[in-house]
């Protein structure tokens, strides 16, 4: 279920990416390796405003030296809007300031025959800043 409804947010995602002016996609290229992708899509608003829109979801198995192992499935979403002070005219870049929220949700199970299972949810949010491209000009 959650892959079926990972792959309908980023489908979605993609879908909606031409009908913004400026749209920067990413994805962490090396977080498949540990169990985990996230994909980030930003879409300018204004001159000066983005919105950023996050899925992932991770799958891991945790072993344990005594025992039985764990695994955990987790599924994240995300939006961040920001506040860019002096873009230049490439676009949303350099520094800006903003408000994020995530929430996550994921289910882990013992890897034995009557094993419990655990179910968590997570929600978060702050104030991200951050400065880019500063020596491209």
């Amino acid at each position: 279920m959650y892959r079926n409804f990972l792959f309908v947010a980023i489908i979605g995602m993609i879908a909606i990416s031409p009908s913004f002016a400026q749209v920067d996609v990413k994805v962490g290229p090396l977080g498949p390796l540990f169990g985990t992708l996230n994909l980030r899509s930003e879409f300018g608003l204004a001159d000066n405003f983005g919105l950023e829109a996050t899925v992932g979801g991770s799958w891991n198995k945790i072993n344990f030296d005594e025992g039985e192992d764990l695994k955990n499935t987790t599924l994240r979403f995300g939006v961040n809007g920001r506040y860019y002070f002096n873009p230049s005219d490439i676009g949303l870049d350099k520094f800006y300031l903003g408000l994020y929220s995530r929430y996550s949700s994921g289910k882990a199970r013992g890897t034995g025959e009557n094993s419990d299972e655990y179910n968590t949810n997570r929600f978060s949010g702050g104030f991200p800043g951050w400065i880019q491209n500063l020596l491209a000009q």
